[in-house]
């Protein structure tokens, strides 16, 4: 069912997106209560229209944008980077904490 929604929300989430700027951008919420959707369903379909589709969503505290200049999506995927690195970094946390000897035992 996600899989239907997502192919159903994707292409008008980005219609709407297109008509945005970082001047005039879209919080997630409101495209939620304009498709009558759960959250999730607006980040699913924006993170696939980035990662399969290769479309240069912006986004930041005030809402998602389409970016006018090449800069704006690079200020997103450094952004995106960052937050990858954290999460990175607390998998690594969490990992040492069952850091094992060289007999295989947890220590």
């Amino acid at each position: 069912m996600r899989f239907d929604k997502l192919k159903r929300y994707k292409p008008l989430i980005l219609n709407d997106l297109k008509r945005t700027d970082s001047e005039n951008p879209v919080k997630m919420t409101k495209l939620a209560i304009r498709y009558g959707i759960n959250s999730r369903v607006v980040r699913d379909a924006i993170n696939e229209l980035r990662s399969v589709d290769g479309q240069p969503i912006c986004g930041d505290n005030k809402g998602y944008y389409w970016p006018k200049y090449k800069q704006e999506w690079e200020r997103t995927a450094a952004r995106l980077g960052s937050y990858v690195k954290r999460i990175q970094e607390a998998i690594n946390g969490g990992n040492s904490y069952y850091k094992q000897d060289d007999q295989g035992n947890l220590f």
